[in-house]
């Protein structure tokens, strides 16, 4: 009864958020979009975790490096975000692998500082490579995400369905 009652409550949210995604006005519309994309970042960092509560080695680091190897490469391979995707993905996670097993063998508190140290070599890194990173004001990106089948993806509304759609297949793979 409770996960049947848990499943319909699932579903009207779903629901009512596609409603939401048709009414909105385009301010709003892309503050939510930026909320579900928020929401499928932590449903992935839970479905890497396993929910154990695990002392983080730099996610946001490491998720950063990504982003910005994903921007920089965009405007060499326009129409390659899934190929792009798929290779930031596992150099990062190479890079990550890499840097962990060190960091494994420390002690508790030993591994939360160098957690922050491998958070704060990133930022120094960020902002001291400004010509190509930004700096502090980041990087304009004008390269438009392009998938297969559904060319490239412009305006708040599809980004909107997207990331809801992405939010509705990781919670229906993260709850089996």
């Amino acid at each position: 009864m409770a996960a049947a009652r848990a499943r319909a409550a699932g579903t009207s949210l779903f629901a009512l958020l596609a409603v939401l995604g048709c009414v909105l006005p385009d301010y709003e519309l892309l503050a939510v979009s930026q909320h579900l994309f928020l929401a499928v970042n932590v449903m992935a960092l839970n479905f890497c975790l396993g929910l154990g509560g695990q002392v983080s080695l730099a996610q946001g680091a490491f998720c950063g490096l990504g982003a910005y190897a994903s921007a920089l490469l965009h405007p060499e391979l326009p129409g390659g975000s899934l190929a792009i995707a798929a290779v930031v993905a596992t150099a990062v996670y190479a890079l990550a692998a890499a840097v962990s097993r060190p960091l494994e063998k420390l002690g508790e508190g030993f591994l939360a500082m160098a957690t922050l140290a491998v958070t704060l070599i990133f930022t120094n890194l960020i902002l001291s490579l400004s010509p190509l990173t930004g700096g502090t004001a980041g990087m304009m990106v004008d390269s438009k995400l392009s998938l297969p089948f559904l060319g490239a993806i412009t305006g708040d509304k599809p980004y909107y369905f997207l990331f809801l759609g992405l939010l509705l297949a990781s919670v229906l793979v993260f709850a089996r």
